[in-house]
């Protein structure tokens, strides 16, 4: 008699479509364990190209940042000490050796950036060279706020630095022009606390006239992906320009002006001193001017592993539209129940298609693969269905169904800022049709197979 009972509960629990719905629940918070496998597969493969990628660009140069140029100029200031000797008060003056950096008036940097993509295996990464021209001009140094006497300024020590991140991007021999005279710099920028690594070269400073200093230098830069500056100037001006349709303009100023278009882009930037946050020169440095830094990323915008982990975030609303689908259509509507195991089957092909799409995505376009991979779990998922519901229109209509939800994902990675609108309105109409067309379903007394001739 306690089996017949034990019987009839697990009969009654297969037949309640509430216990159905509970342990379909559950089977859609079993299969986040292997979503989540493949999300951190898809990390892995995203950081082992990041190595690669990491690899190439310590080959090449890293992403550049030019700073400067800054004038040094050394001076000399008397501190006097007192101490005891034998019992009397002696005091004792010693000279030290000081600097004073000076920023310059103007500030115009023009240059052309020719990308190129590098590769290793199926990886690939941004690089580029940069022909930059960088020209201004300094104001006569002036020592009176500081009150230093002009005959402790030792002038002859007058020192131009500009800084680079990286001196590896170096291409060409670099000429600096100071007034009339052409120099040659030389490694290290002897201002190693504003500029840890640049060039730098002696300059002459005419204490006599006075006059303003103008300088011009070319660069013929390599580097990898980014390119910044630090805006010096009192004014400063950078134009830059490329052959490259996807900027993405970054750090604390952005472009004045720009144009961008499917052949390049140009883009111009405007600061002026009262936008940044230290001045014109200093005895003491204590700002970081690398704040200031603006400039240009390189933009990837065929990202494979990014695409594929955003459409992996909608991997539970892909199994429990999917599992809802199949309850549905074919438990309610086909009056055939689906064992348990079926669910756990349709949803590995599911989780199956994020697996297809970051291998294919790794050697042709996100696009194809996207197509190719949901092509495959569509037909997969159409074939089942025919199997498990003994009904071609039913399957067909099944795999359109899962068809549908593929293309709404690929509508909402494509779309990006308008995500969010996408998903909204897509799973508002979705529920409202799943409500249409359970709304007369008395799920109190509803039952899977017919007793008595009754559901």
């Amino acid at each position: 008699m306690s089996q017949e009972k034990n019987v009839s509960f697990i009969e009654s629990v297969k037949n309640s479509i509430i216990s159905r719905v509970f342990l379909i629940g559950f089977l859609i918070l079993l299969m986040l364990i292997p979503f989540a496998m493949v999300l951190s597969l898809i990390d892995e493969r995203e950081s082992r190209r990041n190595i690669v990628v990491e690899e190439i660009n310590s080959g090449w140069a890293f992403g550049q940042t030019v700073t400067g140029p800054v004038l040094k100029i050394p001076y000399r200031v008397y501190i006097q000490t007192a101490h005891i000797v034998d019992g009397k008060k002696e005091r004792t003056i010693r000279a030290e050796i000081r600097t004073a950096s000076f920023l310059p008036d103007l500030l115009t940097v023009s240059g052309e950036i020719h990308p190129e993509i590098r590769y290793r295996g199926i990886y690939t990464s941004i690089v580029y060279t940069a022909d930059l021209d960088i020209r201004g001009e300094f104001e006569f140094p002036d020592f009176s706020q500081w009150r230093i006497p002009h005959e402790e300024i030792i002038w002859d020590d007058a020192v131009l630095s500009l800084g680079l991140t990286d001196m590896r991007g170096i291409n060409k021999n670099i000429e600096i022009q100071w007034n009339n005279t052409m120099l040659i710099p030389k490694p290290g920028t002897g201002n190693e606390t504003v500029l840890p690594r640049g060039i730098s070269t002696k300059v002459e400073v005419d204490t006599l006239k006075k006059q303003r200093n103008r300088f011009a230098v070319r660069l013929n830069l390599r580097g990898s992906r980014t390119v910044d500056f630090i805006p010096l100037g009192r004014k400063t001006d950078v134009q830059l320009s490329a052959k490259w349709s996807s900027p993405s303009f970054r750090g604390a100023f952005l472009p004045k002006s720009r144009e961008i278009d499917e052949k390049g882009f140009s883009a111009r930037w405007e600061v002026l001193e009262y936008n940044r946050e230290f001045p014109q020169q200093w005895k003491e440095y204590k700002w970081d001017i690398y704040r200031s830094a603006f400039g240009l990323e390189l933009f990837d915008p065929v990202d494979e592993y990014r695409k594929t982990t955003r459409s992996a975030k909608y991997a539970i609303l892909f199994l429990s539209l999917t599992f809802m689908a199949f309850f549905l259509l074919i438990e309610l509507w086909n009056k055939k129940k689906v064992h348990l195991i079926q669910y756990l089957l349709v949803g590995f092909a599911l989780c199956m298609f994020y697996l297809l799409l970051i291998s294919l995505s790794e050697h042709m376009s996100f696009d194809i693969a996207y197509l190719i991979s949901s092509i495959s779990i569509v037909a997969l998922t159409t074939f089942y269905t025919r199997g498990v519901s003994g009904r071609g229109p039913l399957a067909y209509f099944m795999g359109s169904v899962v068809g549908g939800l593929y293309g709404f994902l690929y509508v909402m990675l494509r779309l990006e800022d308008y995500s969010l609108l996408m998903g909204s309105l897509g799973l508002f109409i979705i529920l409202a049709a799943v409500m249409i067309f359970t709304r007369k379903i008395d799920w109190y007394t509803f039952v899977l197979e017919k007793k008595n001739g009754k559901k």
